[in-house]
């Protein structure tokens, strides 16, 4: 469940209404979410505050500086990692030089079952905190994305109400006129002129979400000056992800002909699908007869090792398989192999009385040649004996 702080939005659109009449909006700095107690890697994260940044500067509430240049600030001043610039004192200092006017800070931190995402936004000219927000729900990647959604709709006062799940909402396309003068081809020519920021807003979040499809119905006001004056979410089939309120700050800033006969009330359906299958699921972990397998195919080409150099014994070796099912690499010691979640050997040393020797080598380079199906669960080290006769 996502939590709303409607207090902090309206403190933000007070302040957001008070410079409204600067040329240009202020720069922000974003800086790396900092991740407290939560599992998810690195990567995850790094992709998370990209997402954050983009949905920043999605709103048109902010100018944002770049990640890339946040980072080569800190490493002029050669601090030890672009992370670690989480401490106040530390932001404040680079949005500064970075010529920023506010910096924004996010913490991911994990309560009991839940992931809790805060945002503070600081004044750099003051030194202060100007707006807070926070948000509460599953700690799953997509669910992080939810909460990056409601923390910026917070912080922007962009946040849309609430989602109405359909199990089977209605199949209509183009627009729908509900109210007004102005007709389907008009409103449909400035959709399409704007469709491609509505892709981006889907597409920026199917790269975190593969396989991510849905539709979802939107009701807009276009009042006489041809803005847009109110945008409400109607029904969504997306599961997560924030597309919706990105399409929502997007259809914001559109522009329509003027109508002749007051306001006009428009829903319109965005139907969204993946061009690419999402990825196929493999087991966890590898089952004692797929190793088996595996050892078997390469037994023959173990057995020419024996035939060519005639010493006989028995050879325990350890293979690593990675996740395609093929060995990686085959050493000349001992045959400790370790197999990695592609299937393939990463890693096959000979042990016992044939390492170091010409059999000993020979086996390696046939266990290397082994391939096992792909799994998930990390890289799987196994011993298996081949004996010779």
């Amino acid at each position: 469940m996502v939590t709303r702080t409607a207090p902090l939005a309206a403190h933000l659109l007070l302040l957001l209404a008070s410079g409204a009449s600067s040329a240009a909006p202020p720069v922000v700095a974003v800086f790396d979410i900092e991740n407290q107690g939560t599992r998810l890697p690195r990567a995850v994260i790094d992709r998370l505050t990209t997402y954050l940044t983009t949905r920043v500067a999605a709103t048109r509430r902010f100018q944002v500086v770049p990640r890339d240049q946040i980072k080569q600030r800190l490493a002029w001043q050669k601090r030890s990692s672009y992370r670690e610039c989480y401490a106040q004192s530390c932001q404040i200092e680079v949005g500064k030089e970075l010529a920023a006017s506010k910096s924004l800070a996010t913490q991911l931190m994990k309560l009991g079952r839940d992931c809790v995402l805060t945002a503070s936004l600081f004044d750099l000219k003051t030194a202060a905190s100007e707006a807070g927000a926070t948000a509460r729900g599953r700690c799953t990647e997509g669910g992080i994305i939810e909460l990056v959604d409601s923390v910026v709709g917070q912080l922007t006062g962009s946040e849309a109400g609430p989602k109405v799940r359909e199990a089977n909402p209605p199949a209509e396309q183009g627009p729908r006129i509900v109210s007004g003068t102005l007709s389907r081809t008009e409103i449909q020519r400035v959709v399409n002129d704007h469709m491609g920021s509505i892709q981006h807003c889907y597409e920026q979040t199917l790269v975190l979400m593969p396989g991510l499809a849905g539709r979802v119905m939107l009701q807009w006001i276009i009042a006489p000056d041809g803005q847009v004056s109110r945008v409400e979410i109607v029904f969504s089939t997306l599961q997560g992800g924030g597309v919706e309120s990105c399409i929502v700050g997007q259809v914001r800033t559109w522009r329509f002909p003027r109508p002749t006969g007051g306001p006009v009330q428009v829903r319109y359906p965005f139907v969204f699908r993946s061009s690419s299958p999402p990825p196929p699921t493999v087991p966890r972990n590898l089952t004692r007869s797929q190793v088996q397998q595996g050892m078997r195919s390469v037994r023959k080409q173990v057995q020419r090792c024996y035939a060519r150099y005639r010493r006989t014994g028995t050879a325990i070796v350890a293979v690593t398989i990675d996740t395609s099912g093929r060995v990686a690499r085959a050493g000349t010691a001992i045959v400790a192999v370790t197999i990695d979640t592609s299937g393939r050997v990463a890693r096959a040393v000979v042990k016992g009385a044939f390492a170091d020797s010409p059999t000993g080598t020979c086996i390696g380079a046939a266990v290397r040649s082994a391939k096992f199906p792909p799994f998930s669960d990390g890289p799987l080290h196994v011993t298996y004996p081949f004996v010779l006769r």
